[in-house]
């Protein structure tokens, strides 16, 4: 008995080096860096072969190097990944809820199957308690699949350029309504979603909501910056002296920078299409009583292709627009991280009174070197 052991655990060492033989690294980062106090490093994508119909196994290791614990939120650590298609593909996801105590380390691991062809995106992924996802492609590792075939692709392999889609890092945003008036900011990074709610009847009102993007820069270097905005809303003054009106925004190295965007809807309409919008994305609520409450309703949309596809549908019939708000910065070799959003103001006096109501998700952000 002891000897048909011997050759069986004999079998199955020769097996598994066999396996392991096959196996090969297609691309590594051995280090991809640090975030708030998360060492990301050790990762790898690996496998018998690149092609449609193999598997690939995706690996990387996470270490806390700060005094306290750091925790991990409802979707843990997990590998990040999008398809050929630029759909979510993200699988493995472990460590939720976790705490991982100072200097302890975790690795995680994952298997996926390749089953379309063309450039395949991999990076750490991971959504820390009270701070969210990971950046967005950070360290990413791109590889390209052959055989069978896909659609939707759009054939572009330009490497000097970078485009960030939701989810985003984080969001944030910022009030203030000295006098008799009432502000009101909302947003979502899971969907791109921004609302602005202001109005004054005598004194003022402002309010900013950004979105936060990570990307990494191989040097210090002026880049281009495209973010694209779906928006339905608008801005209307009653009365005489008194003002409304929004713009884009962005927040970088410590300095906000800003551009007035023309509303270019018509207040009522704007108020009704906003409404219409919270209706259809969350069908369970069949009643909205004013615009306030349908842009809480849309802040809880958590899925991004829902919101798009209710402000694409809008912008085909005209009830909403695109904006394109492009700006440059000088970016530094490394990690950057940059806010963009938009702000309302609107003012109030004795002879007026004005409001500023917006709907809005920032689709997508290019970054061009």
């Amino acid at each position: 008995m002891k000897r048909f052991f011997s050759v069986l655990i004999m079998v199955l060492g020769v097996f598994l080096l066999l396996n392991v033989a096959n196996a090969k690294v297609f691309k590594s980062v051995s280090y991809v860096g640090n975030f708030n106090g998360l060492d990301v490093k050790n990762f790898k994508v690996e496998g018998e072969k690149f092609t449609v119909g193999s598997y690939v196994t995706v690996e990387y290791d996470l270490k806390n190097t700060l005094s306290k614990p750091i925790k991990f939120g409802k979707y843990g650590a997990f590998v990040a990944c999008r398809d050929p298609n630029n759909k979510n593909r993200d699988f493995a996801h472990q460590y939720k809820y976790y705490k991982l105590n100072s200097h302890k380390q975790i690795h995680v691991r994952g298997k996926i199957k390749i089953d379309k062809s063309g450039s395949w995106t991999f990076w750490p992924g991971f959504y820390l308690l009270h701070t969210g996802f990971g950046p967005y492609e950070w360290g990413k590792i791109k590889l390209k699949a052959t055989g069978g075939s896909h659609s939707g692709s759009n054939g572009s392999n330009n490497q000097k350029r970078v485009v960030l889609k939701p989810p985003f890092n984080t969001c944030s945003g910022w009030k203030t309504s000295p006098g008799v008036a009432q502000t009101r900011y909302y947003c979502n990074p899971n969907t791109g979603y921004i609302g602005i709610f202001d109005s004054a009847w005598t004194g003022g009102a402002a309010s900013y909501a950004l979105m936060y993007v990570f990307f990494n820069s191989p040097k210090n270097q002026r880049v281009k910056i495209k973010a694209t905005f779906y928006y339905t809303g608008g801005a209307k003054t009653t009365g005489i002296a008194a003002f409304a009106g929004f713009q884009a925004i962005h927040y970088y190295n410590n300095k906000f920078y800003r551009k007035d965007i023309e509303a270019g809807l018509n207040y009522d309409i704007a108020v009704q299409k906003i409404i219409d919008v919270a209706l259809f994305a969350v069908p369970s609520v069949t009643h909205v009583k004013d615009v306030k409450e349908a842009l809480e309703l849309i802040s809880t949309i958590k899925d991004a292709m829902t919101l798009l596809k209710e402000m694409k549908d809008l912008y085909n019939v005209r009830k909403a627009k695109k904006y394109v708000y492009t700006f440059y910065i000088n970016a530094k070799k490394g990690g950057n991280f940059i806010g963009i959003g938009l702000r309302g103001n609107c003012s109030g006096v004795v002879t007026g009174s004005s409001f500023v109501v917006v709907a809005a998700q920032l689709l997508q952000v290019k970054v061009i070197f």
